[in-house]
């Protein structure tokens, strides 16, 4: 893209892992990590859980961020978010777990142990950065007898159809795709450069 940048009359990026790029010009639209980081905390605490988790993906390694142009800054983001919150709610940020997924980080054996450690240690709260993960803590809440919106309330994040068909239906937080397609198309017919769009999500408040 640097090669091409001259030719290129408008260049847009729909970032949906947010990172720190450094193209002059080009457009950026993406959803407010820091604000999902919030949202997933205060409902967690709203639930009335103090013991929580958050399984997010793990840091990418130095040749992947050279491939991926920028620095993966959107969990570090996320999880300020979520800190801000238990501070103000007189929790110590540095109690929250820590599970990364296995798909960046630890083995799947290594994730499901620390996951299945977490469920039968009693109530929590787990924020799963992914509505993907949430399937394998559903069979794991289940082996251990974790009543998923009792003992164990459960918040993910994009809202995929996984939402509505888990049971008990999953609690997610939307990141407003529709709209940043409409803003990623309307920079685009609008001729924009240098532009910032960051769109703010919202809760989905389900039975989890």
């Amino acid at each position: 893209l640097r090669r091409l940048l001259r030719k290129i009359r408008q260049l847009n990026f729909v970032v949906f892992q947010e990172t720190e790029l450094d193209f002059p010009g080009a457009n950026l639209i993406a959803f407010d990590y820091r604000e999902a980081g919030r949202i997933a905390a205060r409902h967690l605490i709203s639930c009335g859980q103090r013991r929580l988790g958050a399984i997010v993906p793990g840091p990418l390694n130095p040749a992947e961020l050279v491939s991926n142009g920028g620095m993966d800054i959107g969990v570090n983001r996320m999880l300020e978010g979520f800190s801000e919150v238990l501070a103000d709610a007189g929790i110590d940020p540095r109690t929250l777990e820590i599970l990364h997924s296995p798909l960046y980080h630890d083995s799947p054996t290594e994730f499901h142990n620390r996951l299945e450690k977490f469920c039968r240690n009693g109530r929590g709260g787990i924020f799963a950065a992914g509505d993907s993960y949430l399937p394998s803590v559903y069979r794991t809440a289940h082996t251990c007898k974790a009543r998923i919106g009792e003992d164990l309330h459960l918040i993910g994040l994009y809202n995929t159809g996984w939402g509505a068909i888990l049971y008990p239906e999953l609690t997610s937080i939307c990141i407003r795709e529709h709209e940043i397609g409409k803003a990623a198309a309307e920079c685009i017919l609008n001729h924009a450069e240098n532009e910032e769009i960051i769109l703010k999500p919202y809760l989905i408040k389900r039975q989890t």
